[in-house]
Parts: C-alpha cells; structure tokens; sequence
C-alpha cells in the first residue's frame, strides 16, 4: 500500500531539536557558564487587594 504522499512530506518537529539543546544545556552546562533559567509567562504583578475567601494571606 502507498503511503499517502502528504503525510511523506510532513516535517517533523522543528521545536524537539531546540528543547533538547536547551535541556542539555541546563543539565550539563559547559565549563565556565552560567545557565539562566527563565519562563515565559511574562511579567509578575504584586496584588494590591487581598485574597479571595478560601485562600490563605502567604498564598
């Protein structure tokens, strides 16, 4: 049976590669490097109110 010729063409991910490097990277950095860690969730606010009811104060 043929394989259907779209599903022979598609890439595979282009994300894998870079999250692998990355992820080698923070667990064995080079020698003489600082690796930075960051998320992207983007800036935090601090609360200017109180918790809602149910929550504790320290969070």
């Amino acid at each position: 049976m043929a394989a259907d010729p779209l599903v022979d063409e598609e890439p595979g991910s282009a994300v894998r590669p870079t999250r692998t490097r990355i992820v080698g990277l923070d667990t064995d950095p080079p020698e003489n490097a600082t690796v930075v860690c960051a998320d992207e969730l983007g800036p935090v606010t601090p609360r200017t109110f109180g918790p809602a009811p149910g929550w504790s104060v320290d969070g």
